[in-house]
């Protein structure tokens, strides 16, 4: 089976509402050194926000050094980056983190990590990350093959105008008997419940907040310490 991986546009601007005066005025400036296209400049106040813990600029920051704009193109930056803005539970970061790992950029090709990320993004609405974690499902990738856990995802992301999830939702529904097609409902309405509805107000590529407690993915064992000694 052939499947298609789900991406995000490379600039969702963001602008955290509780900023303080002075960051919000300094994150302004970066945002519209973007929209002027002076990525250097971009890059520079990007850096400064980001090193003091902002981590709208930690997630732009990581964009501009995966896609080598305005600095040289750094897949190991870029995954360093991600990882803070995605352990303050930016769901676009974790979607880039997750996909970093899956392609082995910047880190070490790791389909398991991949799927943690994912998960974690996808929990809280990201569509492109709900994809590709119904791709892993679907193909066994860094989780146990589950085609009931990949139609579910791919569902969520379809019903957000996902292209990819319309196509890959199909492919994985020929795989299914009827008696999973029964069971694939209840669990769709739970998962819409629990992973989209609360998500619906928000914009794709702005700030959503960290799953509850109870929604938490478990991380594979020994993944802080592996993550450190990569990054």
């Amino acid at each position: 089976m052939k499947f298609q991986r789900g991406v995000i546009s490379f600039f969702a601007l963001l602008l955290l509402l509780g900023s303080s005066r002075g960051v919000f005025a300094d994150m302004k400036s970066a945002l519209d050194a973007v929209e002027k296209k002076d990525f250097k400049q971009a890059a520079s106040l990007f850096t400064e926000l980001a090193e003091s813990g902002d981590v709208e600029a930690q997630y732009n920051l990581a964009m501009l050094l995966r896609q080598g704009q305005g600095v040289d193109q750094d897949y190991k930056g870029a995954a360093q980056w991600f990882r803070k803005a995605a352990d303050q539970g930016l769901a676009d970061a974790q979607f880039h983190l997750g996909n970093m790992y899956e392609f082995g950029l910047g880190v070490d090709q790791n389909f398991q990590y991949a799927a943690v990320w994912y998960e974690k993004a996808a929990k809280q609405g990201q569509p492109a990350a709900q994809t590709n974690l119904g791709v892993l499902y679907a193909s066994g990738q860094g989780v146990k093959q589950d085609i009931i856990q990949a139609y579910v995802w791919l569902n969520l992301a379809a019903a957000q105008g996902v292209q990819a999830a319309f196509e890959n939702r199909e492919i994985v529904s020929k795989e299914m008997s009827e008696e999973m097609k029964t069971n694939v409902r209840k669990i769709s309405r739970e998962y819409y419940r629990k992973y989209l509805a609360p998500f619906q107000t928000q914009k794709i590529g702005h700030a959503r907040r960290p799953p509850p407690p109870e929604a938490e993915t478990k991380q594979p064992a020994n993944h802080e310490q592996q993550d450190q000694h990569q990054h």
